[in-house]
């Protein structure tokens, strides 16, 4: 009976030395998955930050810009926001970027080729044929002939 309750309590500390080591196993394991999922978590950030300093920025301005995007890039675009690793929303700054830049200039751009427009047409214009009529395909000739009259 001795030897039996000895038995009994031998396995109840091997029993209880292997769940205290159990736990503690665990509980490190948990605490260097904790470590290096922060670890990427800041290199992520880092590689962000080092092409696009101001990405913060912008980041609430991405779900409007990629709603005004065609489909295949949309879904693209939003699946990077949520899960894209640091090229790809490095790459979809690059792109947010561009679209801004050149949304802020066409206007400048329309200016230039409205000028440039005019300016071809107005040297285009053949003027009054020897007889005092117009060219029959010189439509600016024949509209100031027109309002002269």
């Amino acid at each position: 009976m001795v030897r039996e309750r000895l038995e009994a309590q031998s396995d109840d500390t091997v029993k209880a030395t292997v769940d205290t080591s159990k736990e503690r196993i665990q509980h490190e394991h948990a605490a260097e998955q904790e470590a290096e999922q922060e670890a990427v978590v800041a290199s992520h950030f880092s590689a962000i930050e080092a092409k696009h300093n101001d990405w913060r920025e912008h980041v609430e301005k991405l779900p409007a810009w990629i709603e005004t995007l065609p489909g295949k890039d949309a879904l693209e675009y939003a699946r990077i926001l949520q899960a894209g690793n640091a090229q790809e929303v490095i790459a979809m700054l690059d792109a947010y970027k561009g679209a801004q830049k050149a949304a802020s200039e066409p206007n400048k751009q329309t200016e230039t080729d409205d000028a440039d427009a005019m300016a071809a047409v107005r040297h285009r214009t053949s003027g009054r044929r020897p007889g005092g009529r117009a060219d029959k395909n010189d439509f600016d000739a024949a509209w100031d002939e027109a309002t002269r009259a």
